[in-house]
C-alpha cells in the first residue's frame, strides 16, 4: 500500500482533529502535550497523513 493510501494511526484522526482546529499554528511541543497517550511516532505519522491529505484536496479541486 503506497504512503498516500495508507489509513491514519489509531488516534490519528483524533490529532489530525486538534490540528485544524488550533489557530495558534503547528508546535510539536503543544501536540506532544496535548497527546500524551500518544507516541511522537504515532503523531508524526498522523501528521504526515493530514499533510498528504491536505495536499491531495488542494490539488484535486
Amino acid at each position: 500500500m503506497s504512503a498516500l493510501l495508507a489509513p491514519l494511526p489509531p488516534g490519528g484522526m483524533e490529532i489530525v482533529d486538534f490540528l485544524r482546529e488550533d489557530a495558534d499554528g503547528l508546535s510539536i511541543d503543544r501536540i506532544t502535550e496535548r497527546f500524551q497517550e500518544h507516541s511522537r511516532e504515532k503523531i508524526r505519522d498522523a501528521l504526515e497523513s493530514a499533510i498528504e491529505d491536505e495536499y491531495i484536496e488542494r490539488i484535486w479541486m
